[in-house]
């Protein structure tokens, strides 16, 4: 079973502020920048994952704007872990595949690891995510 918790603050200052400016967008008040990080526990495993939004173009990985600030927030993470992040496309065109494609890249990885999930994670997968993620403290 995967159960995962949002964990708050990861947004570095130079990263949301060139994402921002990528934009166009105005900064926030301080503290109100989150990108989608999560520790993550599945079959024993204690994971880091993000969700940044992004595709596949040419055989190469794209990440948008605010993708590109989930997967540093993630490499930020202050906790012991295996070098680099994983990098997984989700492809999924439903709730129950979307969940079992989860699954089998969790895994895959070894304990410890940094993950990170491209998608079109405010489209189609939005909603599908949380439930697939088990978020315990999501709030719409």
């Amino acid at each position: 079973m995967i159960s995962s918790e949002l964990i708050d603050n990861t947004a570095s200052t130079e990263c949301t502020e060139a994402v921002l400016d990528i934009l166009g967008m105005d900064n926030p008040e301080s503290g109100q920048v989150s990108y989608m990080v999560f520790e993550t526990k599945f079959d024993n495993k204690q994971l880091y994952c993000c969700w940044s939004g992004g595709n596949v173009v040419d055989n190469k990985v794209e990440l948008t704007p605010v993708g590109v600030g989930a997967l540093d927030a993630l490499s930020r993470i202050d906790a012991e872990t295996r070098e680099g992040i994983e990098m997984f496309v989700l492809g999924s065109d439903s709730r129950e595949a979307l969940i079992d494609e989860i699954k089998l890249a969790l895994a895959k990885v070894e304990d410890r690891s940094r993950v990170c999930f491209v998608g079109d994670v405010s489209g189609k997968l939005r909603d599908w995510l949380p439930e697939a993620f088990n978020v315990t403290n999501w709030q719409h």
